[in-house]
């Protein structure tokens, strides 16, 4: 009995501390690194003569990036002190910017319809996406929480009355 691992608790607690660490640095914190890089990649790397868009979303990508790393620097320094719902509000902030092309590529083709292609269709096209998608990031974060019952406790509940 004594050698199987599972039947010491010592044992028990070291393996949930190892995943625990396996969790942070294996993988979170290179894609937080990773993910510091959107700045230069966004707006220096697409600076070169007729960059589509113009200096007008060269400006909002440089404002956007800016925005995710802030985002992600915030949101680590939020989990460092433990507060779960600061770190929830700051990743959900990043994250709604920077999958933001989803979105882009619905009103780009809008913003090209109504005004035609050129650089200030492009360029508020894409702005628009990030501007949708950090509004609803947004409500998501604000809304009021819902209470939450289990679906067995319902049903219990339900036989109950009368």
């Amino acid at each position: 009995m004594g050698d199987d691992a599972y039947d010491d608790p010592g044992r028990k607690r070291a393996g949930r501390a190892g995943v625990s660490a396996f969790t942070r640095s294996d993988w979170a914190i290179p894609a937080a690194l990773i993910g510091l890089l959107i700045v230069p990649m966004m707006a220096g790397v697409l600076l070169y003569d007729d960059a589509p868009g113009g200096n007008g979303l060269w400006l909002a990508r440089l404002l956007v990036g800016s925005a995710i790393s802030v985002s992600l620097v915030l949101g680590f320094a939020a989990i460092r002190r433990r507060d779960l719902a600061a770190h929830r509000a700051w990743m959900i902030r990043a994250y709604a910017l920077c999958v933001a092309a989803g979105t882009q590529a619905l009103t780009e083709v809008i913003a090209e319809a109504l005004l035609g292609v050129d650089d200030a269709s492009k360029s508020l096209g894409a702005t628009a996406g990030w501007v949708i998608n950090a509004a609803i990031a947004e409500w998501i974060i604000r809304r009021p929480a819902r209470r939450r019952t289990r679906p067995r406790l319902r049903a219990a509940a339900a036989r109950v009355r009368p």
